[in-house]
C-alpha cells in the first residue's frame, strides 16, 4: 500500500472531491424540489459508497453483487436501514432498479421531500406501501460518509484502506492528484451559461 500517510492524503483529497460534488448535488435538488431526482441520486451515491467499502465498484459479477454494495451502505447508516439489507429481499431491486431505470420504484411507493427530524429515510407502511424520505436519507447518508472518512483515516482500518484501494485501482490516484483546466478540482462544478462554463 505504500505510505499511509501519502495514502490518507490522497484518499482525503478523493473523498474531498467526492463532498464537494455530491453534497452540492444533494443541496440543489432539495431547494429545487426535484424528489425524485433527489432520491436517484442518493441511491445512486449509495451503491458507490458500498463499493468503496467492499471494494467491488463497478463489478457486475457475481450475481448480486450490485444488491450486497447498497446492503454494505445500508448497514453502515444505522440500524433502522440494516433491517433493508436482509439477503432475499427485494428492497434494493424495488428502490435502485427501479430509480435508476424507470425513475419511479418498482412498487407502490412514493418519494416525500421532507419528514419530521426522527423520520427515517426509508420507510414501509403495514398495507406494503413504500417511503422514501429524501432529507432524512441524506442527513443520514451524510452521516455515515463522515464516519467512513474518520474510519479510512485510522492507520488501524487496514481492511477497508484494501478495499478503497482496490475498489479504484490506479484510477483513483489520477483523481486525486490532478488539478487543473483539464482535470478535477476540489470544489463545486463551474455554472455553466449559454457558452458554457463561466467560473466562480
Amino acid at each position: 500500500m505504500g505510505d499511509p500517510h501519502q495514502f490518507n492524503r490522497d484518499a482525503e483529497q478523493y473523498l474531498g472531491t467526492l463532498e464537494a460534488y455530491w453534497f452540492r448535488d444533494f443541496d440543489v435538488a432539495i431547494a429545487g424540489g426535484t424528489n425524485y431526482l433527489a432520491a436517484l441520486g442518493l441511491i445512486t451515491c449509495t451503491e458507490f459508497m458500498g463499493g468503496l467499502i467492499l471494494g467491488t465498484l463497478g463489478e457486475s459479477r457475481p450475481a448480486g453483487a450490485v444488491e450486497q454494495r447498497i446492503f454494505a451502505a445500508w448497514k453502515r447508516m444505522g440500524p433502522h436501514y440494516s433491517q433493508f439489507a436482509v439477503e432475499g429481499s427485494r428492497f434494493s431491486d424495488w428502490i435502485r432498479n427501479g430509480l435508476t431505470h424507470t425513475y419511479f420504484m418498482k412498487v407502490e411507493s412514493a418519494v416525500a421531500m421532507h419528514g419530521l427530524d426522527s423520520t427515517p429515510g426509508l420507510l414501509i407502511q403495514d398495507d406494503g406501501r413504500l417511503f422514501f424520505v429524501v432529507t432524512s436519507y441524506a442527513r443520514d447518508f451524510r452521516r455515515m460518509f463522515d464516519e467512513y472518512r474518520r474510519e479510512l483515516a485510522s492507520l488501524d482500518s487496514s481492511d477497508l484502506r484494501a478495499s478503497f484501494e482496490k475498489a479504484l485501482g490506479s484510477t483513483w490516484h489520477w483523481m486525486a492528484l490532478t488539478n487543473g483546466p483539464s482535470g478535477l478540482t476540489a470544489g463545486p462544478p463551474p455554472r455553466s451559461g449559454p457558452t458554457g462554463p463561466t467560473g466562480p
